[in-house]
């Protein structure tokens, strides 16, 4: 395992600020307290984030100003990062502080699609890269695109497509 050691000296001062803000949330357990303190706590991650430079999503394209876009953008950079994983709607919503429904009704808002569905494009779309620009199983493209089971991804990419991956690649080469 790597260790590091930042410089947070010149912005100790931030740091303590934040950690009175939270401080400060939970003595007093004001009305919505708690997501005030959330909310603190993610400034400080992202000053950490941005110090560190250990920020684990890798985009050109910057964030967008409005709340429900910001929200898109977010799970979208993830989605288009670990497709490959296990992504569940309560885990995006976990891991963006998020609640799923308002996660799911921002997609539809912005995107016209579900989260879900929008993962399902990327990998679809990921298949289909690799199923043209590879020697690769199709059992290899499965697990590579998120699925465990190769039956499984041929029916998801045949509703996709219209087309089996084998016919796909017969269709394209």
């Amino acid at each position: 395992m790597d260790s590091y050691v930042y410089d947070f000296i010149p912005y100790w001062l931030q740091v303590e600020n934040f950690l009175k803000r939270v401080e400060e949330e939970i003595n007093t357990k004001s009305i919505l307290w708690e997501n005030e303190a959330l909310s603190i706590i993610n400034e400080l991650l992202i000053l950490i984030l941005r110090v560190t430079k250990l920020n684990n999503i890798h985009t050109e394209e910057n964030m967008p100003t409005k709340h429900s876009n910001k929200i898109v953008w977010l799970a979208k950079q993830y989605m288009e990062q670990y497709y490959a994983e296990n992504i569940t709607l309560d885990m995006l919503a976990e891991k963006f502080f998020f609640n799923k429904f308002y996660l799911e009704r921002c997609f539809k808002q912005v995107l016209h699609c579900t989260p879900l569905q929008y993962l399902k494009q990327v990998r679809m779309e990921r298949a289909k890269n690799l199923l043209i620009s590879t020697d690769f199983s199709i059992s290899e493209i499965a697990m590579q695109v998120g699925y465990s089971s190769a039956s499984h991804f041929a029916c998801i990419f045949q509703k996709y497509t219209g087309q089996t991956p084998s016919d796909y690649i017969k269709n394209k080469r």
